[in-house]
């Protein structure tokens, strides 16, 4: 069954980029049509392992290709950054609170323990 599963995939994805479109066209459709099918839950288990593999080729990749020259001039830029989305985070996490009833004491934290079960629930 997994060994199907990859050659449907292998297959769709090479018939996709013989048709001219993107390797990633022929994957999405083959996942796709397989999902559609009974034994996705099965499949979707027995490749989880296979799944996560590959990400260990994409960090060491984007590691290699990291120019560390202009690391140091974007500190700045990617501490302002990282504000801006903790911030932000923050922000529309209140505000979808409230949107939902919730009172601003909850929603800041005005309950200990209850506002972070609040705010990962959110």
């Amino acid at each position: 069954m997994i060994l199907f599963a990859i050659a449907w995939a292998v297959c769709l994805r090479a018939g996709s980029e013989w048709l001219g479109f993107i390797k990633e066209v022929g994957a999405f459709l083959a996942g796709v049509s397989l999902a559609s099918t009974d034994y996705r839950d099965a499949i979707g288990a027995r490749l989880t392992s296979l799944r996560d593999f590959p990400l260990l080729f994409f960090f060491i990749d984007l590691g290699v290709r990291l120019e560390w020259t202009m690391v140091g001039s974007q500190v700045g830029e990617a501490g302002l950054f990282a504000v801006f989305v903790l911030v932000g985070n923050s922000l529309i996490v209140l505000a979808i609170m409230g949107f939902m009833g919730y009172r601003r004491r909850i929603c800041a934290g005005g309950e200990p323990g209850r506002a972070g079960a609040l705010r990962a629930r959110a």
